[in-house]
């Protein structure tokens, strides 16, 4: 019962740690996605500071920002947006494909609402390239001129979770607030760009927490312990699986583990029994032993006492108290020397 009980706990504790370790690599790996949009966008503010802006002269800023690209390897291109929400200028470092249409115009319109910096949602850009787009107001007096917008490689949201070395198994994914997958540690080309797993969705919905552990299964029909948390302003989510046979074979392992200590504790303590019976039972035997070896002397006392006085007797002597005291020491050493007396027929009166 008891040590049913113990394994119940084990089992239930080694979830437990799991869990928590889940949590744990989620919120490290929301952290790192956090330091780098806000790496972006620190830069992409710098930019939007610069006086060329202001001036208008929209070709010395746009030279300017090819130099600065290549020190950006997460950022696909760079937009110049006016107000209207027309693409004036298309800055990359590959040809820029003809387009002024905006591709993903929520968080476009959110700038122009708020005046403040914006992450948006991922979409897919006119060059058929999927891109997150980054959003910065340009102020000039109290007017919104511009809107500086960095198209934001999705592999490079990828490579900040994929240099952490989550143990085999887990899987990492981190969603837009549309819920569309940015990125996963695996199979990301393949799942990028669709929806999260229905019971990670059901997760997300029934719970609105910036963190949480619920039990999901993921794309690939693998049952995990998943671990959700909400980046903030973004409404980002990053959510890290652990499967279930993880936590299942570290039952195993500690059930292995308490299962041979309690095995090797009983074989001890049937072990420390059994040379404590023994060092009790060899004293027995052997006060056993001397009993029987002083009964057995008083037994052959008694016989060959009474059988000196039947010879003595029957040959009309009878020794006095002395004499009797003597023949029954001697009879005591006959009988424990194994001697015999001398038989009724020829009785030596010396002896006596």
């Amino acid at each position: 019962m008891v040590a049913g009980l113990g394994l119940i706990s084990i089992v239930s504790e080694q979830k437990q740690m799991a869990q928590q370790r889940s949590l744990e690599a989620t919120r490290l790996a929301a952290t790192a996605v956090e330091i780098e949009l806000v790496r972006s966008l620190n830069v992409l503010q710098a930019l939007s500071q610069s006086p060329l802006l202001g001036e208008g002269a929209l070709d010395s800023f746009s030279d300017m920002v090819q130099r600065v690209l290549p020190t950006v390897p997460a950022w696909h291109s760079l937009l110049i947006i006016t107000p209207e929400g027309e693409v004036i200028r298309r800055i990359s470092l590959d040809a820029p494909p003809e387009s002024n249409a905006i591709a993903e115009p929520e968080s476009f319109a959110e700038v122009m609402r708020t005046g403040e910096p914006q992450v948006g949602n991922m979409g897919f850009g006119p060059g058929d390239i999927w891109g997150i787009p980054l959003r910065v107001p340009v102020h000039v007096g109290t007017e919104i001129r511009y809107v500086l917008t960095a198209v934001l490689k999705p592999t490079a949201v990828g490579n900040v979770i994929s240099n952490r070395r989550l143990p085999e198994g887990w899987v990492t994914t981190v969603l837009d607030a549309n819920g569309l997958r940015i990125t996963r540690t695996h199979r990301d080309i393949e799942t990028r760009g669709q929806p999260a797993s229905p019971s990670l969705v059901e997760i997300l919905k029934e719970n609105k927490a910036d963190q949480g552990i619920r039990m999901s299964t993921t794309v690939e029909g693998t049952p995990v312990f998943t671990a959700f948390v909400r980046l903030t302003p973004s409404r980002w989510v990053v959510a890290t699986g652990v499967p279930t046979s993880e936590v299942q074979a570290g039952a195993i392992r500690a059930f292995t583990l308490y299962g041979g200590g309690l095995l090797l504790s009983l074989l001890l303590a049937v072990a420390a029994a059994l040379f404590a019976t023994r060092r009790i039972n060899v004293p027995m035997r052997q006060l056993r032993r001397a009993r029987r070896q002083s009964a057995k002397a008083n037994r052959c006392t008694k016989r060959r006492t009474a059988k000196l006085k039947k010879s003595a007797r029957s040959v009309g002597l009878w020794p006095p108290p002395r004499r009797r005291a003597r023949l029954a020491k001697l009879s005591v050493t006959v009988c424990c020397h194994g001697w015999s007396w001398p038989s009724r027929t020829s009785p030596s009166r010396s002896a006596i």
